[in-house]
């Protein structure tokens, strides 16, 4: 609305046939008329971006690492690529699976819902080789992706219908279906049902 005031304004002004004032004047009015101008766009944008806020984007959920070099002892972390970061649009996009179990570390049956490790892996095309489970305090368990992609590991990123804080076990908790079968009742299973994890490491 305010610049089509002053492109009216300025045309006007220009098209007066008997000349406004002196010519020092007309010089005045047009130099108004043109820090004026400049002003108002000034105004117009900033007040724009307050109509108008950028749209804060979603933090990824699962960082995801390649490492080449996993014969060299101990990992260095600056030798990890980053080849995917997923946020809860991301994960949803992947095929989704839901159960209910007990755990060791729950009171009651609980729901589970997420991405299965399997459909992560092979989404990632992956078939051997080992991979780095590493929770948010930098704890980190390794497991084969062998034996993974004949498990029913699910990264879950929901619990009982309710996404995971990181006081409720979250973003992401790999949990197993412990009530199905004895295999998934064992210690090993157990050390991989890593909670508040965030971030997965690919090792070759």
């Amino acid at each position: 609305m305010v610049i089509p005031l002053i492109d009216s304004a300025r045309a006007a002004f220009n098209r007066t046939e008997r000349p406004i004032g002196n010519p020092m004047q007309q010089t005045a009015l047009k130099t108004f008329f043109g820090k004026f101008a400049r002003l108002a766009v000034l105004v117009v944008s900033i007040l724009a971006s307050y109509a108008l806020p950028a749209q804060a984007q979603e933090p990824p959920l699962l960082r995801i690492y390649d490492y080449r070099d996993a014969a060299e002892l101990p990992l260095r972390p600056d030798a990890a690529q980053l080849i995917h970061s997923l946020d809860m649009e991301g994960l949803r996009a992947l095929p989704q699976m839901t159960f209910t179990t007990n755990t060791n570390w729950t009171e009651g049956q609980q729901v589970f819902e997420g991405v299965p490790l399997k459909a992560m892996l092979k989404w990632l095309d992956l078939s051997s080789g080992q991979l780095v489970l590493i929770a948010q305090n930098d704890y980190q368990v390794r497991l084969s992706i062998a034996e993974a992609l004949e498990q029913d590991g699910l990264l879950a990123y929901k619990r009982n219908g309710e996404t995971m804080s990181l006081r409720d076990k979250g973003p992401i908790w790999l949990v197993y279906p412990y009530d199905r079968d004895a295999v998934y009742r064992s210690e090993t299973i157990y050390a991989q049902s890593v909670w508040q994890l965030d971030r997965l490491m690919i090792l070759r």
